[in-house]
């Protein structure tokens, strides 16, 4: 197809455009096509609708279109699930999304259902710890940026880590429980979001 073809395919809810272009000129074509959707589709229904888009990655045969197809499926999947993202998400810039959004949603929920958490969140009414275990694995463990984000004192910050780790009976000074509490806190994420009325709609 001659560059800058687009074959596009709709129904109610979403569309998928396969784009031709050539290598060199991919990443400009794609940015500014990315731009002109947002700012159309935010001049046809207004800001209070939410538009994605799944970006995935470029191939040059006929045969990988498929896998394309997935990647920018799971990449939609991904900025509508988490709004951190922002409204365009690649494919490869995603980080742990991109493995865990392969799961299907039924399978992300239960998945989503680590003792250890759930057993935070019964012993935490008012959330206190699991939003400081957030920050903590958001900061990357680091004390200070994680009592500096919080606005607490350091000591104060200490003293919830150690409750969380009598509750949960996982250490951070251990990689198999820091890795469970981490992931499993993405995946309550993932699985809250899935299942609001705005998550639950299929792509």
């Amino acid at each position: 197809m001659p560059d800058g073809t687009g074959l596009m395919v709709a129904n109610r809810s979403r569309a998928w455009l396969l784009l031709a272009v050539t290598e060199d000129s991919a990443p400009r074509q794609i940015d500014s096509l990315t731009r002109t959707m947002i700012s159309r589709f935010r001049q046809l229904s207004g800001r209070d609708t939410r538009f994605v888009l799944g970006v995935s990655d470029a191939v040059d045969e006929l045969s990988q279109i498929v896998r394309a197809h997935r990647q920018a499926f799971v990449a939609a999947r991904a900025a509508l699930l988490v709004p951190s993202l922002g409204e365009v998400a690649r494919w490869g810039r995603l980080g742990a999304y991109d493995i865990l959004l392969r799961l299907p949603g039924d399978e992300m929920v239960r998945a989503a259902r680590v003792p250890a958490l759930e057993a935070l969140e019964a012993a935490d009414s008012q959330q206190v710890l699991v939003t400081t275990l957030t920050a903590f694995f958001d900061n990357a463990c680091d004390i200070r940026r994680t009592a500096s984000r919080l606005c607490i004192h350091r000591a104060t910050l200490y003293h919830r880590l150690r409750r969380i780790e009598k509750i949960t009976d996982h250490h951070f000074d251990n990689g198999d429980d820091r890795l469970t509490l981490h992931l499993g806190l993405k995946l309550r994420a993932l699985a809250a979001a899935y299942e609001s009325p705005v998550g639950s709609e299929p792509l």
